[in-house]
């Protein structure tokens, strides 16, 4: 799934010079849920990152597994999210794009992808310093 938004982002214009860096455990990473629902919220993520980074950056992908959850991190080597622009951040039709792209819709309908998926979508972005968007999976049962 991962795998398949990134590729979906390569016809984004900033993508030949963004080195996208993906680390994921060994033994990959299982989330249950619906695919395309969860490749879209990725694709959204990883879109506002590149349309961040027009002249270029970094995004960072990495995957972990703990007893509570699975926790998936897209940080961006952008400018980061000012306090006023995360008060409304999965708002609908609210954009914080310096790009001017966007509908304001994407992170609002990845917050409730992730929550029918009984996850979290959470940001962190210290100021000047890129934002971290982490996306919390409940674990897939045994058996």
């Amino acid at each position: 799934v991962l795998r398949e938004a990134r590729d979906a982002a390569a016809m984004h214009e900033s993508y030949r010079s963004v080195s996208i860096d993906i680390t994921l455990p060994p033994q990959g990473l299982a989330v249950e849920g619906n695919s395309d629902m969860l490749v879209q919220v990725l694709h959204n993520v990883i879109t506002n990152a590149l349309n961040e980074l027009p002249d270029g950056g970094r995004i960072d992908i990495t995957g972990e597994e703990s007893e509570a959850d699975i926790v998936l991190c897209i940080r961006d080597s952008g400018p980061g999210v000012t306090e006023e622009q995360m008060r409304h951040l999965f708002d609908p039709f609210y954009t914080a794009s310096r790009s001017g792209r966007g509908t304001g819709l994407g992170l609002t309908l990845s917050y409730y992808i992730m929550k029918e998926h009984g996850g979290s979508i959470e940001v962190d972005s210290p100021p000047g310093r890129g934002a971290a968007f982490i996306l919390r999976f409940p674990r897939v049962a045994a058996g």
